[in-house]
C-alpha cells in the first residue's frame, strides 16, 4: 500500500513518466544494472529483475497519468506481455474516459494493415 501511494503521489505531482534512467555511466562495468540504462520507469519497473510490482505496472504508465496524451495500445500491449491484471486496470481507465477512447481509436486505426476488402489502392 505504501508504494502505491508513493507512486500516486509521483502522478499527482505531474511527474514526467517519459523520462529516461540516466546511462550510469560511473558504473559502466556493472552488468547487472544494464536493463536500468535509458529507459523509462515503466520498462524498468516491467523488467524481470526488477522488485517492483508487477500488479501495479498501470500506475506507471503515461496513459494512467494523463490519458489524453498518451498512446494507451502501446501501453496496454507492453503491460499485459508481463501482468495482463495490470493491463485490465489500464484499459478500465482508458475505457472511462471519452479522450482516451479517442486516442485509443486513432492508434488502432493507424496501426492497422489496409483491409484486402477495401480494394487496391490508387496512385495518382
Amino acid at each position: 500500500e505504501g508504494l502505491r501511494v508513493l507512486v500516486t503521489k509521483l502522478i499527482e505531482g505531474s511527474a514526467d513518466l517519459r523520462a529516461q534512467s540516466g546511462r550510469f555511466e560511473a558504473q559502466a562495468d556493472n552488468k547487472d544494472i544494464d536493463f536500468k540504462r535509458n529507459e523509462t520507469p515503466l520498462r524498468i519497473a516491467a523488467h524481470k529483475r526488477s522488485g517492483y510490482p508487477k500488479h501495479m505496472l498501470h500506475l506507471l504508465a503515461r496513459s494512467f497519468q494523463n490519458l489524453e496524451e498518451s498512446e494507451p495500445l502501446s501501453e496496454v500491449a507492453y503491460i499485459a506481455k508481463t501482468n495482463p491484471s495490470a493491463a485490465e486496470h489500464l484499459m478500465g481507465k482508458v475505457k472511462a474516459n471519452r479522450a482516451a477512447k479517442k486516442r485509443l481509436l486513432l492508434e488502432v486505426t493507424a496501426s492497422r494493415p489496409p483491409d484486402p476488402a477495401d480494394g487496391p489502392a490508387c496512385s495518382s
